[in-house]
């Protein structure tokens, strides 16, 4: 199975505009990935319920996220 994540990937402006975030590392199902320019990831998780979160240095670290994957 795979999951695309991009909520994880953006980040906000000064403004409160949504941006990418470029470089951000994903994790989940104790799977790792990084952000690409347009602020996607893409993890390999297994059926089930995952908290997903998002984090990169100098960035306030994103809030949890559920995904669920259907077998």
């Amino acid at each position: 199975m795979h999951i695309s994540i991009s909520r994880g990937g953006r980040g906000y402006d000064d403004a409160g505009r949504g941006v990418a975030v470029q470089g951000a590392t994903v994790s989940a199902g104790g799977t790792l990935a990084t952000t690409d320019a347009s602020g996607n990831a893409l993890l390999r998780l297994a059926p089930g319920r995952h908290t997903v979160r998002a984090r990169k240095p100098g960035l306030v670290r994103s809030f949890r996220d559920r995904a669920t994957v259907r077998p």
